[in-house]
């Protein structure tokens, strides 16, 4: 997968120097370590990151899709799963590996496969265009791969002392002002207020946990399991909103 330049001037390098300097962007709570990932044999990813529950997190960006790219995906998620104990310094849950692939474009043909894939392993996908007039931040769109749940049926899905934290609150972000966007058909949910991507909510192992944006260095997320935590999370979410500084600024 050879790092390819999006015209006219956003090359690889700089959207690497750019994530890097606002991985919430990507995913609120999200870590990226500014570095590649060699996993032998010729196979190498070029920007890793964490995940706030200790997911490897692998980055990548392709202009070309042809069956050789699909290959090296399956071949990188399953080198980490077989192999990823030896990353264990890198990572807390290295054989449990993550896939965040942007593009400049997603041909409808491209999107089927990846959305077989996404059903194999954890994977998003995000259309990356250089930035618009003045701006200084690219465009950066989540492609939803598949259209099977909107966020409250994925909440509506989940166990019975969970399903009511998760409702109470994405109810909270229809009822403030402005509204926060829930995205995703899939756990993780993203929220995304006036200012960008503000938090993350995971379901994993029966539990819920919150990521808020730029708290990498500053608090762990938390779970949501009794009703200071949603109180918690509510908060942030409405400081959010009144923030007059955009994380993806």
């Amino acid at each position: 997968m050879n790092p390819s330049e999006i015209p006219p001037l956003w090359s690889f390098a700089e959207i690497r120097k750019w994530l890097t300097g606002h991985p919430d962007a990507l995913e609120p709570g999200l870590s990226l370590l500014d570095q590649s990932l060699d996993l032998g044999h010729g196979l190498e990813v070029p920007l890793v990151g964490i995940d706030p529950l200790g997911h490897p997190c692998l980055v990548l960006y392709c202009d070309e899709f042809g069956a050789r790219l699909f290959d090296q995906l399956l071949e990188m998620v399953a080198r980490m799963q077989a192999e990823g104990l030896r990353f264990q310094p890198l990572f807390p849950r290295p054989t449990e590996p993550r896939v965040f692939l942007l593009s400049p474009s997603f041909e409808q043909e491209v999107r089927q496969r990846l959305a077989l894939l996404a059903k194999a392993f954890p994977l998003r996908a995000f259309t990356i265009l250089p930035p618009l007039g003045q701006d200084t931040a690219p465009q950066l769109i989540h492609e939803h791969l598949d259209a099977e749940l909107a966020p409250t049926q994925l909440a509506d899905r989940l166990p019975q002392g969970l399903e009511p934290f998760a409702n109470r609150l994405l109810s909270a972000c229809e009822a403030l002002r402005p509204r926060l966007r829930v995205q995703g058909t899939s756990w993780p949910l993203v929220f995304h207020g006036s200012h960008g991507p503000c938090a993350t909510l995971f379901f994993e192992n029966e539990e819920l946990w919150f990521a808020a944006a730029g708290q990498q260095d500053q608090t762990v997320p938390w779970k949501l399991q009794a009703d200071s935590g949603v109180d918690r999370a509510i908060d942030v979410l409405m400081r959010h909103q009144v923030n007059s500084v955009s994380s993806a600024a």
